[in-house]
């Protein structure tokens, strides 16, 4: 949690309904919050119908305040913006669970920039590190 609160902070964080409820503190402070819901009841967030008008709007407010725009979530807004963004910052954990959900496949898109773990991330109760992926240039024969 530390690597990603200091990573999103002072960003624009776009997520789903079901990620914002599972959310500790919400809306995640230091950021703007902006959820894609049918329920416009969320307080001090910006909610949206939809992916594309999240996006916009995100793009509009990244270039007014200068804040990177992030994508923390879940499953189905991932499918939906994998194909649009260029860098994916993965907390890979060494262990195996039980799930029905997953991340979408980026391998063949996107190559490795950077991979890291402190030794405190990997002895501990779920070890794990750190990736950045960038996408790959299409290059033309």
């Amino acid at each position: 949690m530390k690597y990603f609160r200091e990573t999103t902070r002072n960003s624009i964080v776009i997520m789903g309904r079901k990620t914002f409820e599972s959310l500790k503190v919400k809306p995640l402070p230091s950021r703007i919050n902006i959820v894609i819901s049918r329920d416009f009841s969320y307080p001090n967030v910006i909610v949206l119908s939809d992916i594309v008008q999240a996006l916009r709007i995100a793009r509009k407010l990244s270039k007014k305040k200068n804040m990177p725009i992030f994508v923390i979530g879940g499953a189905s807004i991932y499918a939906q913006t994998i194909d649009m963004v260029d860098r994916l910052y993965v907390t890979h954990i060494m262990k195996t669970f039980e799930a029905d959900t997953f991340f979408p496949e980026f391998e063949n898109s996107f190559g490795m920039e950077e991979t890291w773990a402190e030794e405190e991330n990997l002895y501990n109760e779920n070890p794990h590190y750190f990736s950045i992926y960038k996408r790959k240039k299409h290059t033309s024969d």
